[in-house]
């Protein structure tokens, strides 16, 4: 009888488990996603001022 009980208990609480893996999965896309906007960000900084390191070594050196 105790196993049939907790085999109860664990159908039961399966929506829940469900529901909490979903709210993992879609809060982890977001961190995923917001990570990538700060990669891209990261990069397009860095590129800018390697272009004005450039530019500012060209008119040094003129």
């Amino acid at each position: 009888m105790m196993q049939w009980e907790l085999a109860e208990r664990f159908v039961e609480s399966l929506p829940k488990v469900s529901g909490a893996c979903r709210e993992f999965i879609r809060s982890s896309l977001e961190v995923i996603r917001s990570f990538s906007r700060r990669r891209q960000e990261f990069i397009r900084r860095r590129l800018r001022n390697s272009l004005e390191d450039y530019r500012g070594c060209r008119k040094a050196y003129r």
